[in-house]
Parts: C-alpha cells; sequence; structure tokens
C-alpha cells in the first residue's frame, strides 16, 4: 500500500463526475457518468440508514387465486435497499408467486447490478419457507428521435428509447431449514405438523431463526464485537446474504410458508426491518443501540401479529407456542399473563400510569428477545430470562419487558415459620436484598410441594447467597452462586424452623406441636424404570409388630437396627438393591417437611438425623398382576440417618377415582373382621390396600398351620380397582341401568358426564335429582380446566353473561354455540366485550375436555395393552403414555358415537392413530368440521405429550 503524505488529495475510489469545460464534446456516455455520480452520492446518504423499509409495502394475500398458484398484494411504499439506492412502489401491486414468464426486465442502467441473479424459487409440493424481497430495476419507456451518425446505430432507426424509467421486481428466495441454525427442535417435522399450535410454533422458530437471536445471544454473551458485521445483519438473513442468495440490492418483506395446497397468512415482522441510523462502529453495531432497537421492534410487532391470528394461545404457557418472546410486548386486559409467561414472570405485575406505557416500550427496545427452552427432566425452566410486567389497567392491558438485572428465585422446602425474611447478600461485602413471599403461582409444576417461592429482583450481578431468617433462629445459608443480569437463578432452603431450637423457657407454654406433612405425594418420570406418574405414600404405621396383624399408633418410628433385622428396619441387602431418587423436586420438599416434623416429634431423644434425606425406591417395581407377584417387603423408604419409614407406590391411574372404603369395595371372603384388622392399620380404602406389601397386613412370617391370604387380597384389591373405574362403580347412585342410559348418550367418561346437561339427562333417566348429582359427582373428580368457564380465560362479566343465559360448563357454551338463539346471545355477548371469537372458544374447550378424556381415561395394567408383551410391561417406563395410546377413540368426551364408528371404518382407532392422522381427513370424517377436528387433534397430543 503507498504511503500518503499529510495534505495530499486521496482520489482513487472516488466518485467521478464529468468535467465541463468550452469547446468540450458531450457524448452520451459524458452525461450517463454525470448521472451516475450523482446516483452514487445519494446511495452514500442512503446507507446511513441502513437496509430496511420506511414505510409501506405491507404484503397480505389476495382471496379468490387459485390454490396451485397464490397471489399476494403488496401496498404501496418506500425501501432502501443495501447499497442505499431507494426503492418506490407508487402503486398497489398483487403479484403471483409461481413465475409464468422468465423474460427479464429491460435495464434501463439506472441500479446497480444485483447478485445473485434475479432468478425466482419455484413453490415445492410439500411445505416449504420463502422471503418475499423487492428490488430496484430499470426500463425503456416511449421513442424519441435522433440525429447524426448515431442514428444510423439504433435498433430502431432514427429513433431511441424516450426515458429510462426506475421501477421495481419482486422474488421468492427459498430459507432451507438445515442451512440457518433453527434454535428449536427439528423444523421439518415441526413443518408436517398441521394443527393450529404446531403451525403458531413453525412459525415462531421460522421467526426467531431470521431474528438471529440465538446467534446474536451467543455472540453478544462472547464479545460484542464478534456480534457485529456490515448492515447489522444477523441470522437466517445474515446467512442467505453471506452465501449470495440474498443479494445487496433486495429487501425482505415478508415471511411465506407454502403447504403444498394453499399459502398461509404472510408475516412480515419476521423479516422486516425499519430504518435507523447506522453505527458508526461496525464490529460493534449489534452491541451498541441502533440496529438492536430494529431487531426489538421487529420481534415486538412479530409477536403482537402471531397472537392477533392466534389469541387462543394466551390462554397456556408461551413456550407451548413459541420459540421465543420478543423483548417487549403487549398483552390483551384478559390475559393470564401468570399463565403465559410462566417461568420468565414475575411475582406480581406493577401498576403504572398508562401514559407511561409507551416509554416502557420504547426503553425496553435496545435489548433482544428471548429463547424459549423446553422444560427441564424436572419440569422448570433453566436459567429462565426474567421479564416485568406493567398492569395499564382495564384499557390498556399489561406490558411486559425483559429485565436487565438478575433475578433469584428461592424455593423454601418446608413449612415457613411465621416473620420468615429472606435476603440476597453478597459476598464479600455490600448491602444486601430483601425478597417477597410470592402470591400462588400457577406455571410453577417443579415447586416444591408444600412450599413457597420468593423472587428477588433487583440485586446486582457478582457472587451472593440466599439467606432466610426467622426471629432468633439460627439462618439457613445457601452456598454462593453466582447472579448473572438477565438470568433467573434457582435456590433450594429449608427455612428455620422451631423445631431448630426446640427449648422451652421457663414460665412459658410449651410450642405447639408441628402438624403431620402431607402424607402422599404425585410424582413424574422419577426414574427410567418406573411407570411415568406415581403415588408416593408414607406408612408409619407400618413399623410395629406384634403376634397377630400389627396395631396402629398414630406416630410409631423404628430406628435402622442392623443387628436385629427386623421388618422396621432397611438391611444392607434391602439397600443395595434400591436406587436413590432424593433429586426429584417435589420428593426433596416433601422429605425435608418430614424431616423437619420428626426432629420435632424427637427432639427430647437421641437420634441421629442426617440432612440431606433420601428415598430409596426399587426400580424393579411393578403393580402386581398375580397373587405371585405381590410383594412382600416395601418398595421404597424415606431414610433420616437412625429413622427410616416404609413408603408405599402406586401408579396413579390404577386408584379409583373416588376413595372406596374396604368393606365397600366387595372383596369375596373380606369378611368384618378382616376389614377391622386393615382398619387398624391405617388401612381403609381399596387404594390404601392395593399399595400395600405382604409383611405388613401379616408381619414377617405367616402364623404355622395358617393359610396365607394376604397376597391373595391385596392383588384382589389392585383388580378390583381396575374393574371399578372400568364400570364407574364409583359413581354413587350409577346402576347398571343408569350406566347404560349413559352409555347410549356418550357420556362414556367422567368428563362427558361433567359437561352433560342435568336437565336432558334427567328427562333420560326420568330422575332430574338423579342426573343433577351424577353431574355434581363427575365434576368433583375431573379437574376444573375439563368442564368449567372458568378455564377457557375470560373476563369475569363475560363469564357471569354466559352462566345467566344457561352455560353452566364448556360443553354447554360447545352445544350452544352448534345454531339457534344460544349461539346469537353469545356472539352478541361476545362482541359486546370484544374478546376472542366464538370459535376459539369452542376450540379451546373442545380440546380441554379431549385432553382431560385422554389424561383420566382408566388404564388397564400394561401387560393387558394390545400389542405389549409381558416382558415389555416389566422394563418399560412408559405404562400411562402406551395405554393412553392405545385408548379407544370412542370413548372420548368430545366424539360422538356415529362419529367414532366414522373414524374407525377409515383405520383412525385410538387415540395415537387420531393424533397422528391428517387433519382434513378427520374433518370430514366429523363432518366438516375444521375447528372440532382441530381442536380434538390438539387436546389428544397434548395429552399425550404430558404423559
Amino acid at each position: 500500500m503507498t504511503v500518503t503524505e499529510l495534505l495530499a488529495p486521496i482520489l482513487e475510489g472516488g466518485i467521478r463526475r464529468t468535467h465541463f469545460f468550452n469547446g468540450r464534446l458531450l457524448t452520451a456516455e459524458d452525461l450517463r457518468a454525470d448521472q451516475a455520480a450523482d446516483r452514487a452520492k445519494r446511495g452514500q446518504l442512503g446507507r446511513l440508514f441502513g437496509r430496511g423499509v420506511a414505510h409501506g409495502l405491507m404484503v397480505t394475500p389476495v382471496p379468490g387465486a387459485a390454490a396451485g398458484a397464490p397471489v399476494v398484494r403488496v401496498e404501496p411504499g418506500l425501501a432502501l435497499d443495501g447499497l442505499g439506492q431507494v426503492i418506490e412502489l407508487p402503486l398497489p401491486a398483487d403479484i403471483r408467486l409461481v413465475q409464468s414468464s422468465a423474460a427479464p426486465p429491460t435495464d434501463g442502467g439506472l441500479f446497480e447490478v444485483c447478485v445473485p441473479p434475479m432468478a425466482t424459487a419455484a413453490l415445492p409440493s410439500g411445505v416449504g419457507a420463502y422471503i418475499l424481497t423487492i428490488s430496484g430495476v430499470s426500463g425503456f419507456q416511449g421513442r424519441a428521435p435522433a440525429a447524426g451518425l448515431a442514428a444510423n446505430a439504433l435498433p430502431g432507426g432514427a429513433c431511441g428509447s424516450r426515458w429510462a424509467v426506475e421501477g421495481v421486481c419482486f422474488r421468492l428466495v427459498p430459507l432451507p431449514f438445515s442451512d440457518i441454525g433453527l434454535p428449536a427442535g427439528n423444523a421439518a417435522d415441526l413443518a408436517r405438523r398441521s394443527d393450529p399450535e404446531s403451525r403458531i410454533m413453525f412459525r415462531s422458530v421460522l421467526a426467531s431463526a431470521c431474528l438471529g437471536l440465538a446467534p446474536l445471544e451467543a455472540a453478544l454473551a462472547a464479545q460484542p464485537a464478534a456480534a457485529g458485521s456490515a448492515g447489522g445483519e444477523v441470522g437466517a438473513i445474515a446467512t442467505l446474504a453471506g452465501s449470495g442468495a440474498l443479494g445487496e440490492c433486495e429487501v425482505p418483506l415478508a415471511l411465506l410458508i407454502w403447504r403444498g395446497n394453499g399459502l398461509e397468512p404472510p408475516d412480515p415482522w419476521a423479516v422486516r426491518r425499519g430504518l435507523d441510523l447506522s453505527e458508526a462502529d461496525a464490529a460493534h453495531g449489534r452491541a451498541t443501540g441502533a440496529t438492536m432497537r430494529r431487531l426489538g421492534l421487529a420481534a415486538m410487532l412479530h409477536f403482537q401479529h402471531l397472537i392477533a391470528q392466534q389469541p387462543s394461545m394466551l390462554q397456556s404457557s408461551a413456550r407451548n407456542h413459541l420459540a421465543a418472546l420478543p423483548p417487549v410486548g403487549v398483552l390483551p386486559t384478559n390475559t393470564d399473563w401468570p399463565v403465559f409467561l410462566g417461568h420468565h414472570g414475575p411475582a406480581i405485575a406493577t401498576p403504572v400510569d398508562p401514559a407511561m406505557l409507551g416509554a416502557a416500550l420504547r426503553a425496553g427496545l435496545d435489548l433482544p428477545g428471548a429463547l424459549l427452552p423446553p422444560p427441564a427432566a424436572s419440569g422448570r425452566v433453566d436459567n429462565a430470562t426474567p421479564y416485568e410486567v406493567l398492569d395499564g389497567g382495564n384499557r390498556f392491558g399489561f406490558v411486559f419487558r425483559r429485565l436487565t438485572s438478575p433475578r433469584l428465585r428461592v424455593i423454601i422446602a418446608n413449612p415457613l415459620p411465621a416473620g420468615l425474611v429472606l435476603e440476597v447478600q453478597p459476598v464479600g461485602g455490600g448491602t444486601a436484598t430483601r425478597g417477597s413471599l410470592a402470591p400462588e403461582v400457577r406455571d410453577v409444576a417443579w415447586s416444591v410441594s408444600g412450599g413457597r417461592c420468593f423472587i428477588i429482583d433487583g440485586a446486582a450481578a457478582g457472587l451472593h447467597r440466599a439467606v432466610a431468617i426467622a426471629g432468633n433462629l439460627p439462618p439457613s445459608i445457601s452456598a454462593p452462586q453466582t447472579l448473572v443480569a438477565g438470568r433467573t437463578l434457582d435456590v433450594i432452603l429449608a427455612a428455620p424452623t422451631a423445631q431448630a431450637s426446640p427449648t422451652t423457657q421457663p414460665g412459658t407454654q410449651p410450642e405447639k406441636n408441628l402438624p403431620q406433612p402431607a402424607r402422599c405425594v404425585t410424582v413424574q418420570r422419577l426414574h427410567a424404570k418406573l411407570p411415568a406418574k406415581l403415588r408416593l405414600c408414607m406408612v408409619p404405621e407400618a413399623l410395629e409388630e406384634k403376634n397377630d396383624l400389627p396395631a396402629s399408633r398414630e406416630i410409631f418410628l423404628r430406628g435402622l437396627d442392623k443387628t436385629t433385622k427386623t421388618s422396621g428396619s432397611v438391611s444392607e441387602r434391602d439397600e443395595k438393591e434400591m436406587v436413590d431418587v432424593s433429586p426429584d423436586r417435589k420428593v426433596t420438599g416433601w422429605l425435608n417437611a418430614w424431616g423437619d416434623y420428626l426432629k420435632w416429634i424427637y427432639r427430647g431423644e437421641k437420634i441421629k438425623f442426617i440432612s440431606p434425606a433420601k428415598l430409596l425406591v426399587d426400580a424393579a417395581w411393578r403393580p402386581a398382576r398375580n397373587a405371585a407377584s405381590v410383594r412382600e417387603k416395601p418398595p421404597a423408604w424415606a431414610v433420616f440417618g437412625d429413622i427410616a419409614i416404609p413408603v408405599s407406590i402406586s401408579v396413579t391411574k390404577l386408584q379409583t377415582r373416588v376413595p372406596v372404603r374396604v368393606n365397600e369395595a366387595r372383596i369375596p371372603g373380606l369378611d368384618d373382621q378382616l376389614v377391622e384388622q386393615l382398619e387398624k392399620l391405617g388401612i381403609r380404602t381399596l387404594d390404601d390396600l392395593a399399595a400395600s406389601w405382604a409383611e405388613r397386613l401379616r408381619g414377617p412370617r405367616p402364623r404355622p398351620g395358617w393359610l396365607d391370604p394376604v397376597p391373595d387380597i391385596i392383588f384382589e384389591a389392585v383388580a378390583r380397582t381396575e374393574k371399578i373405574n372400568l364400570d364407574r362403580d364409583y359413581l354413587a347412585g350409577a346402576t347398571d341401568e343408569v350406566k347404560k342410559t349413559l352409555d347410549q348418550l356418550g357420556l362414556n367418561d367422567d368428563v362427558a358426564l361433567a359437561n352433560a346437561d342435568p336437565a336432558a339427562l334427567g328427562k333420560e333417566l326420568g330422575d332430574t335429582g338423579l342426573a343433577g348429582r351424577l353431574v355434581l359427582q363427575a365434576r368433583r373428580i375431573v379437574p376444573e380446566s375439563a368442564w368449567s368457564l372458568g378455564a377457557l380465560a375470560l373476563d369475569a362479566g363475560l363469564t357471569e353473561t354466559l352462566v345467566g343465559l344457561g352455560l353452566d360448563s364448556q360443553g354447554a357454551l360447545v352445544r350452544a354455540a352448534a345454531g339457534g338463539q344460544p349461539r346469537d346471545a353469545i356472539i352478541k355477548a361476545l362482541t359486546s366485550d370484544d374478546s376472542v371469537p366464538i370459535d376459539n372458544l369452542v376450540g379451546s374447550a373442545v380440546a380441554n375436555m379431549t385432553s382431560a378424556s385422554v389424561t383420566l381415561a382408566p388404564a388397564a395394567l400394561l401387560g393387558s395393552v394390545k400389542g405389549v408383551d409381558a416382558n415389555a410391561a416389566d422394563s418399560s417406563a412408559e405404562a400411562d403414555l402406551l395405554s393412553a395410546k392405545a385408548l379407544d377413540v370412542g370413548l372420548l368426551a368430545t366424539i360422538a358415537p356415529s362419529q367414532a364408528t366414522a373414524l374407525k371404518s377409515f383405520g383412525i382407532e385410538t387415540v395415537y392413530s387420531l393424533a397422528r392422522a391428517d387433519i382434513g381427513v378427520v374433518a370430514n370424517l366429523l363432518g366438516g368440521d375444521e375447528v372440532q377436528a382441530a381442536a380434538i387433534m390438539h387436546g389428544a397430543r397434548a395429552a399425550l405429550d404430558s404423559m
């Protein structure tokens, strides 16, 4: 490179203008050079604003176009390309996306050459994603006479083109799934799904890739200099530009998704960018403001676009529908935001003056959006990005925006003492930050049973520890951990409780005993070799022996005695055959609560407690399939050091829907004396008996010369439980004749019964009172989300209006919406409330009922499921899932008997085949109702995914 002296001009690469002087012979080339210089100067100015859309150029579908040759309309507007050239569409243009002619326009020489050559993509037979771009072109119009020698050289003789006109053209740029670093899942698999939830997720995944959230966040975390690139492009846009697939002269307008037989609504904000002043330092451009604001605004507008098209997504967790959250967003007034934001949201919303919401939105646009990773095995979300929620009142709804400060989420694993205070203290000195107890949080399946969640915002980043303080008790202190800005850190603490310092001062009243913790806990995915969903119960009464059946005391525990090896101890051999499943968060909280309780009970005795407690489970445990497979010893032990308590295990799907007392279970040969002895052991219900083991009922050994009926009693309890569920004998008043009527009416499960019309059912049964009691029983059995209007996230006033119309359940809403005057009244109520369309409400209700039908269906033992042999049954941990997959479609609450027959005639016989079927086929078999078909399939898939 040549070294240049100060003040010496550098002309290389500069803009060249024609130099005019008297007597110079001017040619057309000289004048065109001067025009090119003007364009180059304007391009320098244009590049200050970067590539993007100044205004207009919105893309919408044109109705009535042929399915195989869709047409979109582009509104007038103005944009700048990557070379700084102005692109203007002065009039609306309808663009056919299937090219019928390959003839390029005549080049008028007014725009830079576009790279790559102007070839457009063809729409595939399957699913494809494309970016619709606009670029500048030029062509000639009109004729002008020519004189002199040059006229003979013109192709038209003595005439040439009068005008060189600036115009535009459009192109489809394919968006390959494999080359753009999609941040979630297998895009091709997701693309093939046709239900509304999967379609929204697919669009969100593509938008996240185009917004570059994953590479941007990784680059910013590594070093800001690595995050920059010329033009501020990120993600899939940068990838396409870098490979040459997207030219500098092209401006992306909309993301288009083609599904073989039709075009989905265009998604502009996934790829569309606004204008802003370019950064002076290109290497740090993404980290220092302007580019981030453009991306943040695009992410926000994309989010608002999606929820406007699919408002039902706001009724459940965002991670069920979206791959990412924008840095800021606006939620309608009726949104249940704690459910939607889940782990990302705060404990409570902050009320603000609505006039400040605009400033709050603008302030949040400088941050990147947040990816939504799937939950961990425990159900929680690791490193959940925190958001704050601003409550703008009934007129303005809620604004949520990403927090830049760290968040500490502390789960207190045992009952809380009065006056508990939580602090986060910086290690090495500094001001401690105190937190408040979070209210009931609905989207925290991972939180500790019986515990509470503290949220602490506002602490500075760095090394901290969480401290729980209560009165004069010794504090509980966590190990030091690092708080990171914009991230949530989870810490589990045992709150300081009175049992930690049990002394009573002279002259004072003794402290009140702690209540016994929850006897049972329900857990999922406890171990790979165990069935999916289990119920664990502490059985302290099983430890005291007598010559006959054990007697019962309210509390009796036997220590670990390695010498006597009595039935009340865990032998070394037992312990080697079991696995420790204590790390499960729900189990941890349950054990901690029992540990604190035992310390209080035995505070005056020299018993060695070991913290943390552990739960030992025999991973080979399975429900008894015959009397020979009944367990001899407890299947699990809760070990607290010198104290161990037997733990019973049962599969939740193999329990009676309503507790059935042993004396009412009709087990053959179970006389009053045996029932009385069982009750002394604390075995009062059929579920207690089915989850027991032989030693518990008869002691260590059978008495000499006596028959041993215990294994048969336990197995018959298991078999009777299954029969009660299948026959619905748990419903009081459900005689054989009543059950026959229920089946004829299609009320073949509790979800359908909970949504039934009591008056119509009473007319069929001839007993209105019995009908009402049956419906009420069903509503007590199934969760409210399967029948209550409250599960539809409606405004309280609207819910009251619907109830006033006689709609007391989701099933009643579906029936009324089918037509007639009730439907008109519902539409009028919804319209006045400016709420969601009636079809969305009906779809949500049908999906809720379907999902509950699958989840709550009576499950036969896995060994009896069609296609699953005994060996698979013994080793599989998917009992719930496999039995649900094999569920007959005719048993779903939302499918009428005639519809079930139609589905089965087409080979759709089980829930699994229904979930994987083509939506068009299902809709046709259900009478052409696409809303019902989509909702039923969505509910079936959601239930299978959650099991």
